[in-house]
């Protein structure tokens, strides 16, 4: 009984463990899209200023 107990905490455990490494992943993707953009805008808007 109380190994089937634990067996079940530890899968649960697991997929928590497995998703939180999913947002993680996710979340780096999307802060590493939103720094590319910010660099391509910040660039833009120093070649277009510069020119002026």
């Amino acid at each position: 009984m109380i190994i089937h107990t634990y067996i079940a905490l530890s899968v649960q455990n697991d997929a928590e463990v497995q998703g939180l490494l999913l947002l993680f992943k996710r979340q780096r993707c999307v802060t590493l899209k939103l720094t590319r953009i910010l660099r391509t805008v910040n660039t833009f808007f120093l070649q277009h200023y510069s020119t002026q």
